[in-house]
């Protein structure tokens, strides 16, 4: 007779081990591995076709609003990678063949938009257009295949919307959308695919947040590139919001040169990053403290914005709740709640 509220051992193991064979009998069980194995194990070094932007076993998504030169950029990236030359004549690329599957342009303008590009004969570049075709798994086999019959380790898609029947905004569709693509990656293939901005972004600053659709989307892919061209400007802004497997690359302005025999990308200059333009700002905020004005939030942002620098309330309370932490500036309490800032008695470099 078990006591009330007592274990059963005999039961629970038994339980257990039913719960085994049925596993088993599924095929459910998986070889666990142990932490010290993962640890002990040498992975070989990240591969890229263009380095620090597109992972060779990886999926890369360039997202932009309509008009932002996408397209040609894509382009040029694939007669860069297709000769191993630097893109932009800055970022090596390791060579391989290239596959543009085209759902979006068509063979005329594809023809037209290689002249301009001055791509040579004989590079080792194919396509496919306006094929009408969808992904699918036996879509994506014979990519494989075509890839691995033809050294093609480099595919671009143009552009997302173009290869699903799905809802963007879906994130079970999209997820299931993006296994499909990974399979790709799996075979050493990178993948690289052109997509929309909201149309509510055009000529706002490009970032993932722009990108249409699931959230999920951003979240499967390795590496995000997003385009900004403002109006009707010949400059683009690259700008790589996330990178899998290092810390995303600063972001770098081209400038698109078009006549009338031909189109290239030129490089200008980096641009500075989130992290650099707040440092720039904290900057600015101490140098109008060591004024000895003791100003508050609101008349310090008055002050900024009278020397030409504006920045939200938002932004210059995070800003200053920084400087606080770090203990580079101090706040002191004044009339009516108002918080008033002055640099730390040791200042912000220890000298003052």
């Amino acid at each position: 007779m078990q006591i009330p509220g007592s274990i059963d051992l005999h039961k629970n193991k038994q339980t257990k081990q039913n719960v085994l064979e049925k596993s088993a009998a599924e095929g459910l069980l998986f070889p666990i591995k142990s932490l010290d194995s993962l640890l002990e194990t040498k992975f070989p070094p990240v591969r890229w076709v263009v380095q620090d932007l597109i992972p060779r076993e990886g999926i890369t998504i360039i997202s932009a609003a309509p008009g932002s030169y996408k397209t040609w950029l894509m382009m040029d990236i694939a007669l860069s990678v297709a000769q191993g030359g630097k893109m932009f004549g800055r970022y090596p690329t390791n060579q391989t063949g290239v596959l543009i599957v085209d759902e979006e342009s068509g063979p005329r303008l594809l023809h037209e938009r290689f002249k301009r590009l001055q791509a040579p004969k004989g590079v080792a570049i194919s396509y496919l257009s306006r094929t009408g075709k969808k992904v699918d798994e036996a879509y994506i086999q014979a990519l494989v295949g075509i890839c691995k019959s033809n050294g093609i380790g480099f595919v671009i898609f143009d552009s997302l919307v173009r290869f699903h029947r799905g809802d963007e905004n879906a994130s079970k569709d999209m997820a299931e959308l993006l296994d499909l693509f990974k399979r790709l990656a799996d075979n050493s293939i990178a993948v690289l695919i052109a997509h929309h901005n909201r149309k509510s972004m055009q000529g706002a600053s490009s970032s993932s947040a722009d990108m249409r659709g699931s959230s999920d989307i951003l979240a499967a892919i390795d590496c995000h590139i997003a385009l900004n061209r403002r109006r009707s400007d010949e400059h683009i802004d690259v700008i790589q919001t996330k990178n899998r497997y290092m810390q995303e690359i600063r972001p770098f302005r081209l400038r698109f040169v078009s006549d009338l025999d031909s189109s290239t990308f030129l490089f200008e200059n980096e641009q500075p990053n989130k992290k650099d333009v707040e440092e720039s700002l904290k900057t600015e905020i101490l140098n109008h403290l060591r004024k000895g004005t003791m100003p508050t939030r609101k008349s310090l942002k008055d002050e900024l914005a009278n020397d030409g620098t504006e920045i939200t309330t938002s932004k210059l309370k995070i800003l200053i709740d920084e400087l606080v932490e770090g203990g580079r500036i101090t706040s002191v309490a004044g009339l009516r709640n108002a918080n008033h800032y002055i640099i730390h008695a040791l200042g912000d470099d220890g000298n003052e």
